[in-house]
């Protein structure tokens, strides 16, 4: 049966052929920072390159990437907004910036 990955358990392997064959179970995403996400897109890239699991879970951990992919996007707009750009000094010598630009 397929569990719900939670933070404490990110860095668990992506479920193996035969749980994620046997679960209907869609996989619940759940808050985390950018890297563990990243990190699990990573692991779910190399269980789909193994050949190794089924149409239907490929569908669901193809889901479960996507899915992952749009969390680290929203989590990198909200990085970008936080980034100050140096412009230059004042005339006391402290640093002036400006926000970054949008693209």
């Amino acid at each position: 049966m397929a569990k719900k990955k939670t933070n404490a358990s990110a860095n668990d392997d992506v479920l193996d052929a035969n749980n994620a064959q046997e679960s209907d179970a869609p996989i619940i995403d759940v808050p985390v920072d950018f890297e563990t996400a990243l990190g699990e897109i990573e692991k779910i890239v190399r269980a789909l390159e193994s050949g190794e699991l089924s149409l239907d879970a490929s569908l669901k951990q193809y889901e479960s990437a996507v899915a992952k992919m749009r969390q680290c996007y929203r989590l990198l707009e909200i990085a970008e907004r936080k980034i100050s750009v140096l412009a230059g000094f004042d005339a006391e010598g402290n640093p002036v910036t400006e926000p970054l630009e949008e693209r």
